[in-house]
């Protein structure tokens, strides 16, 4: 669908469903081929109070903090 890849923006996705630039069945096919990355969510603070962290993403965390500490141990600094 390299065509329509300007058309997808979804600033401008209605005026171009809406203007003909772009057809319904375009969009819910380039919608459906879109991967689902949702296990690469964060979570977000609201009114001040942090969401709860995800088991997952501390030991991603953790993970990350395991590896930079190698590295100073090793020498090569970031």
């Amino acid at each position: 669908m390299p065509k329509i890849d300007g058309l997808l923006d979804r600033r401008v996705v209605s005026r171009n469903l809406k203007h003909g630039r772009l057809t319904r069945k375009e969009l819910d096919q380039h919608l459906a081929s879109l991967p689902d990355v949702s296990g690469k969510a964060v979570p977000m603070f609201s009114e001040g109070r942090a969401a709860p962290i995800p088991e997952s993403a501390r030991r991603d965390a953790d993970r990350l903090e395991d590896e930079d500490e190698d590295e100073d141990e090793d020498g090569d600094e970031a």
